[in-house]
């Protein structure tokens, strides 16, 4: 069989779950640090919490994401230099910051 007629499948990786995962981690620092924050300014530290968590969640998931999708994309693997995962990583924090951070 001709091998140069056949298309080249790349596994796809599960990106959901695990930048789910991130984001989880991301909103529950933010509640302990928005907690603190309202706290140390007498405010109401259940608002600030839940802003912030809110907040570091939405960004962590989309970065996580992000990335996760940009390294898929560019074929990059565990084994790839470190220069090819710091673009990805660059790329995907300048696009959460401009989309999450023009939202927020």
């Amino acid at each position: 069989m001709d091998q140069t007629n056949q298309k080249k499948s790349y596994p796809v990786e599960p990106v959901l779950i695990p930048a789910l995962k991130a984001g989880a981690v991301s909103g529950a620092s933010g509640l302990v640090f928005g907690g603190a924050a309202g706290i140390i300014r007498s405010s109401h530290p259940g608002l600030f919490a839940i802003a912030s968590g809110l907040q570091c969640a939405a960004l962590g998931t989309t970065y996580y994401a992000t990335r996760a999708a940009i390294l898929q994309a560019w074929q990059v693997t565990a084994s790839s230099p470190p220069q090819d995962r710091i673009y990805p990583s660059t790329l995907a924090g300048g696009i959460t910051g401009g989309t999450i951070g023009g939202l927020i």
